[in-house]
């Protein structure tokens, strides 16, 4: 069966991003909410994957799915069930609604089977990497409020990535670039708030208004960073 316009636009993106992510990021925003929190619910409904927070090691598929010109949507799926090639990755999520360092996600790094760690976007977030006894531990530390840094004790180990957005906002990708050393891409990107916050007055009683994926549709400019382990 013949390939969709979308499915053939969404293979070149996953190919263009595998041979140089930098190229890709510096050019294209990810959209790390919207799309991907959906697919996060229909790829582990029914399946037994363990805490997507906490130490998941599960390989996906991810897909970067064109929504208009220079952005494009991050989607999960399970490995082999889609007929196009994704981009195999591990998940690094965080806890919803939990206070203080609890909120934290983290996933060890083990092996050589993936190059790639996609996170859900950063919205005030930082991702750590921290190694301890040979072990690199990446975690999502949820710090709105640009409360950066303020964990840092608590982790078991040397910090060795810290990764905070610019503006507070964007997407974090996670790559073994050299298949040893690690490094995250951090695209930040602003945003018109008068257009946000415009839009979400209007649908506040409908859709909750100030989700942050919505922040994604008012961006103007995106900033790539690159931060490699020390």
């Amino acid at each position: 069966m013949p390939l969709s316009p979308q499915q053939n636009h969404t293979a070149q993106a996953n190919i263009r991003f595998l041979q140089d992510p930098r190229t890709f990021m510096q050019d294209t925003l990810i959209d790390s909410v919207s799309v991907l929190e959906r697919s996060i619910g229909q790829t582990t409904r029914g399946q037994n994957l363990g805490d997507l927070a906490d130490n998941n090691q599960a390989i996906f598929d991810f897909h970067l799915v064109p929504l208009h010109y220079g952005k494009v949507g991050l989607e999960m799926s399970l490995r082999g069930s889609r007929s196009i090639p994704g981009i195999p990755a591990r998940y690094l999520g965080f806890n919803f609604n939990v206070s203080g360092p609890g909120q934290m996600g983290k996933i060890d790094v083990a092996g050589g089977d993936t190059d790639f760690i996609f996170t859900v976007g950063i919205t005030g977030c930082t991702i750590i990497g921290v190694r301890n006894g040979g072990q690199l531990t990446f975690y999502h530390e949820p710090t709105r409020d640009n409360a950066r840094g303020q964990w840092l004790d608590r982790y078991p180990g040397d910090v060795v990535l810290y990764a905070p957005s610019s503006t507070g906002y964007g997407t974090a990708v996670m790559h073994r670039y050299d298949g040893r050393h690690w490094r995250v891409y951090m695209q930040s990107f602003d945003f018109a708030q008068g257009d946000w916050a415009a839009a979400s007055a209007r649908d506040a009683s409908s859709s909750g208004g100030t989700e942050s994926s919505r922040m994604y549709n008012f961006y103007s400019f995106t900033n790539l960073e690159v931060f490699d382990e020390v």
